[in-house]
């Protein structure tokens, strides 16, 4: 076995000094002596796993990017954090603003990062601390807004695409993780944007291959051995950072029978305490140096072949040796210098080599060759399982809008919506998507005709109705039970009864709108369900969903039910409704999986809007 103690300086070849007062270059971590040494020991044993065993998660990013850009393969023990690719952190910023538009960290990032263009922001510097303000909050607005109405996956993949010109190589597979991330967050039910961002900042993604140059914690080595080991972060304190308790005990298996918060040694030594406290507080700190001890040993026994342990060098004003690991190196393998060094300190330069033991050019035992070749092994017998039935290669996958009328006759399979009242249809959908309550305000009629301009400038026939149907979609919205189901007063006025007395009170619930919200989940029988939501209106308590409301609107009219693939007999809103049903049952399931909520707590209705009749869809008997 061979192992080395060497000393390292932040600035290889620096002076100390300097690299006492230095600040380490974070845009170049590949310069830094650990990198550089394990990127040595992976050239010269490409095929021996190494393990770099740090003391603080905190002190793995640099090594782990360093590493990256030297082209080592290198993965951190129970994948790498997201976070650490600067596109994701900047991204990552940005959604802080939408729940906090006062956060002026996350403005600065945002701002000084290529995102500022994609949101208007180029200027942000130079405004005025009003101008900034405001546009943080429009900003915020504008988040919300998007999240709400389109969801995480699209929006985040949208300013993920506006970083990819910007990034590293090696980051832009976490930026596609972020992305898939976020359309599987959906599922979660949880959508409020901090909980995203903290969920995003605790993940821990595995790479598509596992390096041979493993980075972890040293507690998360406990159990494993490698042929070599590197441990770069000794300079951490013996006792960390001060408590906030100190805790006393008989015995080390005892119970603790003295607790006491943490007073500084300067204080204690001037009497202040009662008697017998200062020994309580030395045997606690004891204990701690004790733990931290054993630590250092469950490092230096991870090695097979070779250990290699990186210190800081001293510094030329130092008093005392150091109360760390490298201190305790130091002191037992520097020589003192009496006629230069002040008692008991070992003066380290940087680029020091201080201890060898074991032959520097190992290499691991390898048997020796006998010249004749193996014997064949026998051919092991096949290993014949049960038979199953096969299972279809490709996901089950369902759309809610082709289950409409899943019940009808055959012969109405064949029969379909004229051309002209389906383009028509898309045209109101979208004017209904353009509102979330009536009190808010309904768009005028230029800006009705400007958004169903840009949506549908292919089709010039259409474009030519929408003055017509601009004024018609006027005289929808005069409805009274439509008024009622757009109405932030009356959310809950087409609940279920039993639903309404199930989550009552409601006057304290935040109402939540989704207007064309798409999704694609996979449902509890395990069928892929993708489409999209007219409008659903959540109730949140105490941030958590209680019920939701899906709302489907059908611009089917009066007139002409044979047209539309139905008998006449069922022209009326409620024959409507059972051609309807399959395609609401399977809104429920989606919304029910979405939110987290049981499918008793989704509530289902057409909004028949030329009739302007909301039909509730479900149990028959849940009316109310």
């Amino acid at each position: 076995m061979s192992k080395e103690a060497a000393a390292t300086g932040i600035r290889p070849g620096g002076d100390a000094a300097e690299a006492e007062n230095a600040v380490p270059d974070e845009t170049a971590p590949e310069s830094s002596t650990a990198v550089q040494t394990i990127a040595e020991l992976h050239r010269r044993h490409p095929d021996l796993e190494i393990g770099v065993l740090f003391r603080k998660k905190n002190a793995i990013p640099p090594v782990l990017t360093g590493l990256r850009r030297l082209g080592i393969p290198v993965s951190e023990e129970a994948g790498n954090p997201l976070d650490l690719a600067p596109g994701v952190r900047v991204i990552l910023s940005l959604l802080r603003l939408a729940d906090h538009p006062g956060d002026t960290a996350a403005a600065f990032h945002v701002a000084h990062s290529p995102l500022a263009k994609t949101v208007g922001w180029e200027s942000y510097p130079a405004w005025s601390p009003e101008e900034r303000s405001a546009a943080r909050r429009a900003l915020s607005l504008r988040l919300r807004t998007q999240i709400g109405r389109r969801g995480y996956g699209p929006v985040i993949c949208d300013y993920a695409q506006s970083l990819l010109p910007f990034s590293a190589v090696e980051d832009l597979p976490r930026l596609e993780r972020l992305a898939l991330s976020a359309y599987a967050y959906e599922a979660r039910g949880r959508f409020r944007v901090d909980d995203f961002v903290r969920w995003v900042e605790s993940r821990r993604e595995a790479e598509p291959s596992q390096g041979v140059v493993r980075l972890m914690t040293i507690h998360a080595s406990k159990g494993l051995q490698f042929p070599i080991v590197v441990l770069p972060d000794l300079d951490q304190r013996l006792e960390g950072q001060p408590p906030n308790v100190a805790a006393d005990r008989p015995d080390s298996g005892g119970k603790f029978d003295w607790v006491c918060a943490w007073t500084d040694r300067d204080l204690r030594e001037l009497g202040v305490l009662p008697e017998g406290f200062a020994g309580r507080f030395d045997r606690a700190r004891h204990r701690v140096i004790r733990e931290s001890l054993c630590l250092l040993y469950v490092a230096v026994t991870r090695a097979v072949h070779a250990l290699y342990m990186l210190i800081e060098p001293s510094r030329e004003n130092e008093k005392r040796l150091p109360l760390t690991w490298a201190g305790i190196l130091r002191a037992a393998l520097v020589p003192p210098e009496e006629d230069r060094d002040p008692p008991g300190i070992r003066r380290v330069p940087p680029g020091t080599v201080l201890w060898t033991c074991g032959n520097p050019d190992w290499q691991p035992r390898r048997e020796p060759s006998s010249g004749t070749p193996p014997a064949p092994s026998p051919t092991p017998a096949p290993i014949r399982f049960p038979c199953r039935a096969r299972t279809p290669r490709a996901v089950q996958w369902v759309s809610p809008h082709a289950l409409e009328g899943r019940d009808r006759p055959l012969r109405d399979l064949f029969r379909r919506r004229p051309r002209r009242a389906l383009d028509e249809g898309s045209v109101l959908h979208l004017w209904f998507s353009l509102i979330a309550w009536l009190e808010d305000g309904v768009p005028d009629d230029r800006a009705l005709q400007d958004a169903a301009a840009a949506e549908f400038a292919a089709n010039p026939e259409l474009i030519q109705e929408i003055p017509r149907l601009s004024a018609e979609f006027r005289r929808l919205l005069e409805g009274k039970e439509l008024r009622r189901l757009l109405s932030r007063k009356t959310p809950d006025a087409f609940l279920p009864r039993p639903l309404w007395e199930a989550c009552r009170p409601l006057d304290d619930v935040e109402w939540v709108v989704w207007r064309e919200r798409p999704f694609a989940i996979f449902l509890q029988d395990g069928t892929f369900c993708r489409g999209q939501f007219d409008r659903v209106t959540v109730a949140y308590r105490a941030g958590r969903p209680v019920l939701a409301h899906v709302i489907d609107y059908k611009t089917d009219k009066p007139t002409g039910a044979a047209s539309a693939g139905i008998d006449a007999a069922s022209d009326d809103p409620e024959g409507r409704a059972a051609f309807y049903r399959p395609q609401l049952e399977n809104y429920r399931d989606a919304a029910a999986c979405l939110l987290g909520l049981s499918r008793d707590h989704v509530a289902a209705s057409l909004a028949f809007v030329y009739r302007d009749k909301v039909v509730a869809v479900g149990d028959p008997d849940a009316s109310g």
